[in-house]
């Protein structure tokens, strides 16, 4: 994990000189700058999954380990061995969804597949049918349908209005 991050770091500061044109480079070309490019984006697609999988490994070491380096009392040191026996046979069930779903790629994958299953157990509802309603369509004099439920009730209180 160390190795890892000293990589993406170092990678990222040399990017980022060659970005600002430092002169402490001295001469590259383009090449290199693809090269740093790629590197960087590969450390950021990897780290997550690095980190997942290395703390989920340092966490079994300790498990058996440390009730043996500090002398605990047996019953503790049989939780702490059904602990690691139990993360030793769910390993697979742990990191590999841990890792489809930190990894963008993978997670893309998964999800695309996922809504296809789930589309063929489910299939879409159809469309909603059109309003019967006169009114609900757009005229082409009119702006909105306020304007035209404005000028029906214009209709409907001028011709109730007697004249003088």
């Amino acid at each position: 994990m160390m190795i890892l991050e000293t990589i993406y770091l170092l990678n990222r500061k040399k990017l980022a000189a060659l970005i600002r044109h430092d002169s402490t480079l001295g001469w590259y070309t383009l090449s290199t700058k693809y090269q740093l490019q790629e590197n960087v984006q590969s450390c950021k697609v990897i780290r997550p999954g690095v980190i997942a999988v290395g703390g989920f490994t340092i966490f079994i070491i300790l498990a058996e380990c440390l009730p043996i380096l500090l002398d605990v009392s047996d019953s503790l040191q049989a939780w702490c061995n059904l602990i690691f026996d139990t993360m030793v046979h769910t390993n697979a069930l742990v990191v590999i969804p841990t890792l489809t779903l930190l990894m963008e790629g993978f997670r893309k994958v998964f999800i695309h597949n996922y809504r296809s299953v789930v589309q063929s157990i489910r299939p879409k509802k159809p469309a909603r049918k059109k309003s019967i309603f006169v009114f609900s369509t757009r005229t082409e004099n009119a702006e909105n349908e306020g304007d035209v439920y404005f000028k029906m009730f214009n209709k409907s209180v001028s011709s109730e209005v007697p004249r003088k």
